[in-house]
């Protein structure tokens, strides 16, 4: 199964850093795919880097980027391509990481 990891922000912060790390515990085994490049120019350990996510079979959302929060009635980028990416791929599973934790034993 091909896991595509959706508003990825950075590798820099420690949160989003470990909820990576616990991702590619709790999915091994499974292919794990971003598109944030990483300051080394790849992912971490455990990770791939895809140009798109069209090829994965279900989605993990790690973030919550809808708005900018210096402008909160801006709509950020990366939720239109999110919107885009649901609108190709209707069918595909869709997890955000609260929900997934709960279901990973039922839905991997």
């Amino acid at each position: 199964m091909k896991i595509g990891l959706i508003n990825t922000y950075s590798y820099n912060n420690v949160g989003d850093a470990a909820i990576y790390a616990a991702l590619t515990k709790m999915l091994s085994g499974h292919e794990v795919y971003t598109t944030l490049v990483g300051p080394n120019g790849s992912p971490p350990e455990g990770i791939h880097f895809g140009e798109n996510l069209k090829h994965c079979d279900g989605f993990v959302s790690v973030g919550g980027d809808i708005f900018n929060n210096s402008r909160p009635w801006s709509i950020t980028r990366n939720f239109l391509s999110n919107l885009s990416q649901l609108k190709q791929s209707p069918l595909q599973p869709f997890y955000s990481v609260s929900r997934y934790r709960h279901r990973a034993e039922d839905s991997v």
